[in-house]
């Protein structure tokens, strides 16, 4: 196993680190590695104490890059409903550990949750 970067000085957003609930470190470190695929631990980080009582963490996410999760390959042709139209596309990347980043058919990108994909053609059929 070789682990890399795969995002560098992660987090959940700016105004997500203003508005930071954790009061521990170890749920604010999980939530920023939690953010990005594949993430597996921090390096170089930098713990924020917000509002006096909450924490925040930003830093650079390690871990396996992923071309498979859930059960979802990178390239797979997939499927999705939004607005009760159906959509396809094919999976480009994964953004979290629940959402994936597709290329649609009219060349959009778009970001849908895992749970609301449906496998079309697989990479790997």
């Amino acid at each position: 196993m070789d682990y890399e970067v795969l995002e560098t000085y992660a987090t959940t957003s700016k105004k997500a680190l203003k508005k930071s609930k954790f009061t521990n470190v170890d749920d604010a470190i999980n939530e920023t590695v939690g953010t990005v695929a594949g993430g597996e631990f921090l390096v170089n980080c930098k713990i924020y104490l917000v509002n006096g009582k909450y924490f925040a963490v930003v830093g650079d996410v390690w871990g396996i890059d992923r071309k498979e999760l859930k059960g979802f390959h990178i390239g797979d042709k997939v499927a999705f409903t939004q607005n009760f139209v159906k959509k396809q596309g094919v999976l480009k990347s994964f953004k979290d550990n629940n959402t994936a980043v597709l290329v649609l058919d009219n060349e959009n990108i778009k970001e849908v949750a895992l749970e609301d994909l449906t496998i079309i053609e697989g990479v790997n059929n």
